[in-house]
């Protein structure tokens, strides 16, 4: 699930929300390019802003791939202690604080590093 957006620069924006397929985490990802397609994958900590390409921003603020967790038990799920899957009615109520941490992270490291494509990188208007 995904947003995209065409900046007036002439840029394309993409944010993504990635939920895993088997265990109940997210995490989110950003892009931007020339065509409004998703560019290729860039993996690890690099200067987001200097090509086009999809990232996940965890790198920016923590050194690594982050993923919001949505179990109660987190730091026995990070570790597989016999972990057993909670029931679903328990974790409904992490969703919205995780989902709102996630906002402000985009907020806070995502939406800055976008201007700076901008800057870098937009059409220059008349």
């Amino acid at each position: 699930m995904g947003l995209t957006r065409q900046h007036s620069s002439g840029i394309w924006f993409h944010i993504l929300l990635h939920t895993h397929s088997t265990h109940d985490k997210f995490t989110v990802e950003a892009a931007w390019g020339f065509d409004g397609k998703l560019p290729r994958p860039i993996y690890g900590k690099e200067d987001y802003a200097a090509q086009p390409g999809l990232f996940r921003p965890g790198f920016i603020w923590s050194g690594k791939d982050h993923w919001w967790l949505l179990v109660l038990r987190p730091e026995e799920h990070e570790r597989v202690i016999l972990y057993r899957d909670d029931p679903v009615e328990q974790c409904l109520p992490l969703v919205a604080p995780a989902v709102w941490d996630a906002g402000e992270k985009l907020m806070e490291f995502v939406v800055p590093l976008f201007e700076k494509v901008v800057a870098l990188h937009g059409k220059k208007s008349a």
